[in-house]
C-alpha cells in the first residue's frame, strides 16, 4: 500500500492503516506538522478506523493512502478566526432568544438558547484544543484574561434564572450581558489568532 504525505510518496512498507498513520504521523512531526486528513483511495477515512487503526483490519486497507498535514499554528489560528466569527451567530441568537422571551415565546427561546450554547462550548473547545496543539494554554493569554471565569459566572447567572422562571433576567442576561461577553472573547479571539501569524 503507498503512503502520501501531502502528495509526496512515502518511502516506508505499510500494510495496515496503523502502519500507514503511523509512518504518515511520523514523517509529518519530524516536520514540525500534524496530520489533519486521510483518505483513502480517494475516500475520507472514517473517524472510527481514524481512533482505532487496529480495529481496520483489512490487509491493504486500500491501494493508497493519502494523509494531509498542517503546520500546528496555522491549524490553530484558522480555528480561532472560525471559532470568533461564530460568535457573531451567537449574539445573534441571543438576541433573537431575547426577543422570543420579551414576546412570549419561552419554547422558541429556550431553543434558540440551546443553539447558543452549543456554539459556545465549541468556542471553549477550540481554546482548549488549540492549547493542546501548541503545547500552551490560550486562556492563560493575556487577551483571554477572565474571559472564561466571567463566561462561567454569566452561564451561572442564566442558569439561576431560567430555574426561577425570570424570564426578563433571562432576556437581560441574553440581550447585554453575554452579547457583551460574546464581543470580548471574539475580541481576545482574533487577537490570538493574528499573534499566531
Amino acid at each position: 500500500m503507498q503512503v502520501y504525505l501531502d502528495d509526496v510518496p512515502l518511502d516506508a512498507a505499510a500494510s495496515t492503516l496503523g502502519d500507514a498513520l503511523r509512518v504518515g504521523r511520523e514523517q509529518a512531526e519530524s516536520r514540525g506538522r500534524i496530520i489533519v486528513d486521510a483518505r483513502a483511495d480517494g475516500t475520507p477515512i472514517p473517524d472510527d478506523h481514524l481512533a482505532s487503526p487496529e480495529t481496520a483490519t483489512r490487509e491493504p486497507y486500500a491501494d493508497e493512502i493519502r494523509l494531509f498535514s498542517e503546520a500546528p499554528r496555522a491549524l490553530v489560528r484558522a480555528a480561532l478566526t472560525d471559532a470568533a466569527q461564530a460568535l457573531l451567530e451567537v449574539k445573534t441568537m441571543q438576541s433573537e432568544a431575547a426577543a422570543s422571551l420579551q414576546q412570549g415565546r419561552t419554547e422558541e427561546a429556550i431553543s434558540e438558547l440551546g443553539g447558543a450554547l452549543r456554539v459556545w462550548e465549541q468556542v471553549k473547545s477550540a481554546v482548549e484544543q488549540g492549547g493542546m496543539i501548541l503545547n500552551e494554554p490560550l486562556d492563560e493569554r493575556p487577551s483571554m484574561a477572565g474571559l472564561i471565569d466571567g463566561l462561567r459566572d454569566r452561564l451561572v447567572g442564566l442558569q439561576s434564572a431560567l430555574e426561577q422562571r425570570d424570564w426578563a433576567g433571562v432576556s437581560d442576561e441574553l440581550a447585554y450581558e453575554l452579547g457583551d461577553h460574546a464581543d470580548a472573547w471574539r475580541s481576545a479571539l482574533l487577537a490570538i489568532a493574528q499573534d499566531l501569524d
